[in-house]
């Protein structure tokens, strides 16, 4: 089965989610990013005495004032402006738009696909911990502020495979 398949599959088992609750969800979505954003993503411990607790916009900011501007933007847009932008537009199609057009399908096709950047964020920085965690004298553990990034991310591919399956539906 392909991706495209599994992803037909789910959004057909989701088409017969209502309005409210597939705005209920991109609302969870968002609340769940936000607050993964701002609480730590990451704590890590040196020499047993040096404990740092980092948030991811706290680590894109280190990345931009540490001389990594390109690629403190370029994980800003694909990790924050991208996944929220894509939830509150979800959030709107799912109260305002009743008529299904191949317009809104292709929409949503390109949502199903930004979505899988976010989950990636999340197996990057467990990688991150995992190096992280092998240098010497130091400790690091994923903090509870990843869980809830992935938990956003997690609702907003579901959301958009609820609105996914609703336009199908409704295109025949």
């Amino acid at each position: 089965m392909t991706t495209a398949q599994a992803d037909e599959g789910h959004a057909s088992f989701l088409g017969g989610f209502d309005s409210g609750l597939i705005a209920f969800i991109f609302v969870a979505a968002i609340g769940a990013t936000l607050i993964g954003l701002y609480t730590p993503a990451l704590h890590v411990e040196q020499f047993w005495f040096f404990t740092r607790d980092i948030t991811i916009l706290g680590g894109i900011r280190q990345l931009i004032e540490g001389g990594q501007p390109v690629l403190g933007g370029l994980i800003l847009f694909l990790s924050v402006v991208v996944p929220l932008v894509k939830a509150a537009t979800g959030l709107l199609i799912g109260l305002f738009v009743r008529d299904a057009g191949p317009a809104l399908s292709g929409l949503l096709g390109i949502f199903s696909v930004l979505g899988k950047w976010s989950l990636a964020d999340v197996f990057i920085l467990a990688i991150g911990v995992i190096v992280a965690d092998g240098q010497l004298l130091t400790v690091a553990n994923l903090g509870p502020g990843i869980y809830f990034f992935a938990a956003g991310a997690l609702l907003s591919w579901i959301g958009t495979m609820a609105l996914h399956g609703r336009a199908r539906a409704a295109l025949g």
